[in-house]
C-alpha cells in the first residue's frame, strides 16, 4: 500500500512540473505578443537613388598653338583658354603682344635709283680719237640739251686722289675737262657731279683710260628733270 502511494505521489508530481512549465511557456508566449502588438511600426524612408556615370568623361587634349614671325617686332603668343559645358578646355584664342624690352630693329637703307638723281648719263663713255693728249672731257646740259655754266664735277683715281672741274659759260657753256698726265698704261677714274653743297647728286662712272687705245675719253650728262 506505501509503495503505491510512492507512485501515485511521483506521478502527481511530474504532472505538476509539467502543467507548471506549460503555464511558464504559456505567460512568455502572450507577454512576447503583447510586445509587439504595442511595438511602433517604423516607415522606411524611399530616396531617389543617384545615377552615377557609367562611363568616365574623355578629356580632349589641348593643341599646342603655333608660333609664326612677321616679323618685325617679336611677340610672345599666350593661350587663352574656356571651359566647355562639359568641363573639357579647349583653346580658343592665341594673342600676341610686343615685348618691350627688345627694339625694333632699323630700316634698311636703300640705295637711290638713277633717276633720283638731278643728273645722269647722256650716253656711255667713249674713247675720244680727236684732238691732244690727254684729257677725260665733255659736257653738261639741261633736259632741253641747253649747256649749263657752273657745274662742278668730282674725279678720283685709283690712290684716292681727288679732282675737280667745273663747266665753262659763254660759248663754251656746259664744258669741262680733266687733263691727265702722260702715261703708258692703263688707269681707272670715278667721275660724278657735286651741288654747292659737296653732295653728290649724279650717278657714279667708272672710266678705264688707256692712252694705247685713244688720246681722250668723253663723258657727257644731262639733267633728269
Amino acid at each position: 500500500m506505501n509503495k503505491g502511494m510512492g507512485y501515485a505521489l511521483g506521478f502527481l508530481l511530474v504532472l505538476l512540473v509539467v502543467a507548471l512549465g506549460f503555464y511558464v511557456a504559456y505567460t512568455s508566449f502572450q507577454s512576447s505578443r503583447a510586445a509587439l502588438l504595442f511595438e511602433p511600426t517604423v516607415v522606411p524612408r524611399t530616396s531617389t537613388p543617384t545615377r552615377l556615370p557609367t562611363t568616365a568623361p574623355i578629356s580632349t587634349p589641348i593643341p599646342s598653338p603655333s608660333a609664326t614671325l612677321t616679323v618685325t617686332l617679336p611677340v610672345t603668343p599666350t593661350a587663352v583658354t574656356s571651359a566647355t559645358p562639359h568641363g573639357q578646355a579647349e583653346a580658343t584664342a592665341v594673342l600676341a603682344e610686343p615685348d618691350p624690352s627688345l627694339t625694333p630693329a632699323p630700316p634698311t637703307a636703300t640705295v637711290p635709283s638713277a633717276s633720283s638723281f638731278a643728273f645722269r648719263l647722256a650716253g656711255p663713255p667713249a674713247p675720244e680719237h680727236t684732238g691732244d693728249c690727254c684729257y677725260i672731257r665733255g659736257t653738261v646740259r639741261d633736259a632741253a640739251g641747253n649747256g649749263l655754266q657752273d657745274i662742278v664735277l668730282q674725279m678720283t683715281d685709283d690712290w684716292g686722289n681727288l679732282y675737280s672741274a667745273t663747266t665753262k659759260a659763254g660759248s663754251e657753256a656746259g664744258l669741262y675737262d680733266f687733263p691727265l698726265s702722260l702715261r703708258q698704261q692703263a688707269f681707272t677714274y670715278r667721275l660724278k657731279i657735286v651741288d654747292a653743297q659737296g653732295a653728290v647728286i649724279s650717278t657714279q662712272v667708272e672710266v678705264t683710260f688707256d692712252p694705247a687705245v685713244a688720246p681722250s675719253y668723253r663723258v657727257d650728262w644731262k639733267r633728269s628733270y
